[in-house]
């Protein structure tokens, strides 16, 4: 620091200064000749202090002697030692999902420590969510998706540097896990091909696809794909999503149906009625959705009075004999 008087006495006095706590102890002193002058004019001596000095007010005491004799006292001056703010520990970036709570805090020295969090620059007020804002430590209880962004806290002494700002920390909100599309029912033939697909929101998803509630190894995207279906493949099939936020979504179950192609695995057997009696045909078939049509040496059967079953499995004559005809459509 510096300090100044005028000084007329003389011939050679000394002007010294002195930094003393409040409890009288030097902490700090210089001395230097100055000449005698006619006209006053200010003399300057500067006094450093002592690295360490403890934080708190001091005064500045001046004398100007000569031969040992003090010949004034100059007044006293007040001075505080404060420190500068200085951030030692910064804050950082935090992911949460909604509902969390999330905690911003940074660790500073100074003297009368101020703080003031921003985000995106612009000052954070405590309200609603946030508390804190003028704190070492915001917090944000509970936490939504408008709180994600870039957040700095401003720390202020009285004492150089007035202001010094933190890193930015960064607050990342994932989107919560939904299923937007389920996946849909599948009716195809045997030999075809089957998908099903699953549309997800979220963040960080995996997918697992489920055949009547057991993982399909492999089959782990948002679409689970078969190449040509066997009626093994038949049954309820699901997705399970996982995200960041929000648990595990299993989606509703799509069925997939597989038409298998018709065969016939018994066939029916000539029939030798007696006039007048009944003569029964039947085949057994399998397949899907099957249907029957009876015909007699290439032409369609149908049903009369005598003669039934002609779309089923089993065709009924009655009455039979050697007029009994089998009427065509």
């Amino acid at each position: 620091m510096s300090y100044s008087s005028d000084t007329t006495a003389g011939p050679s006095p000394d002007l010294s200064a002195y930094i003393k706590s409040s409890g009288g102890t030097t902490i700090a002193s210089a001395t230097k000749k100055v000449q005698k002058k006619t006209v006053p004019t200010p003399e300057t001596l500067s006094l450093t202090v002592p690295s360490g000095t403890a934080v708190g007010s001091y005064n500045v005491v001046g004398t100007l002697t000569d031969g040992g004799v003090t010949m004034t006292n100059i007044q006293n001056q007040a001075l505080i030692i404060c420190n500068g703010a200085a951030i030692t520990g910064q804050p950082g970036s935090a992911t949460a999902c909604s509902g969390a709570t999330v905690n911003f805090a940074l660790t500073a020295t100074g003297t009368s420590l101020t703080h003031q969090w921003k985000k995106g620059g612009v000052n954070v007020p405590d309200g609603g969510a946030v508390s804190g804002a003028t704190t070492a430590t915001l917090t944000i209880n509970p936490v939504n998706s408008g709180h994600a962004g870039t957040y700095t806290c401003t720390v202020s002494s009285p004492c150089g540097p007035t202001s010094v700002t933190s890193s930015g920390a960064t607050l990342t909100v994932p989107a919560t896990t939904v299923i937007a599309a389920n996946p849909s029912n599948r009716t195809v033939c045997q030999g075809a091909s089957a998908s099903f697909s699953v549309t997800a929101d979220g963040a960080s998803l995996s997918y697992q696809w489920r055949k009547n509630g057991i993982n399909i190894s492999g089959a782990t995207s948002a679409t689970y794909a078969i190449g040509s279906v066997v009626p093994a493949d038949a049954g309820s099939y699901d997705c399970v999503v996982n995200g960041t936020c929000g648990g595990t979504k299993t989606s509703d179950a799509a069925a997939l149906t597989v038409q298998t192609p018709p065969a016939i695995t018994v066939h029916p057997g000539n029939q030798f009625p007696c006039s007048g009696g009944t003569a029964v045909f039947s085949v057994t078939a399998t397949g899907s959705s099957l249907t029957y049509q009876w015909k007699r040496n290439g032409v369609i059967v149908v049903d009369t009075p005598t003669i039934s079953g002609s779309t089923t499995a089993t065709l009924t004559l009655t009455s039979v004999g050697a007029v009994t005809r089998v009427p065509t459509p």
